[in-house]
């Protein structure tokens, strides 16, 4: 009797063991995924690098100043409770927004 209920056990721990393997197996990679993309989302050089990659100083006629406020804007608001982006940055002495009003609401 006795060496049924050990072998209950130890069939039963050793469940336990594989549910919180598998759990960590699944767990563990969604945890440095999300990490990683949070870490992105809030890194200044990383909307500069894509500020560069794609040409966007030339192509919008924006300055850097200009694209460097606009990056911070775009942290600010991930790290906000705000519904909508309003990004508005400075384009040749006068303030203008830098999404249309479909843009945002997309």
């Amino acid at each position: 009797m006795n060496n049924l209920r050990n072998n209950d056990r130890l069939a039963s721990s050793f469940g336990f063991r594989i549910a919180v393997i598998v759990l960590l197996a699944i767990s563990l990679p969604l945890f440095f995924i999300s990490l990683n993309v949070r870490v992105l989302t809030n890194s200044q050089s990383f909307y500069e690098w894509g500020f560069d990659a794609n040409d966007v100083e030339r192509r919008t006629e924006l300055d850097d100043a200009a694209l460097t406020s606009a990056a911070r804007q775009i942290i600010d608001y991930f790290g906000n409770d705000e519904e909508f982006l309003d990004l508005r940055v400075d384009f040749e002495g006068r303030e203008i927004e830098l999404f249309y009003e479909r843009e945002i609401t997309h």
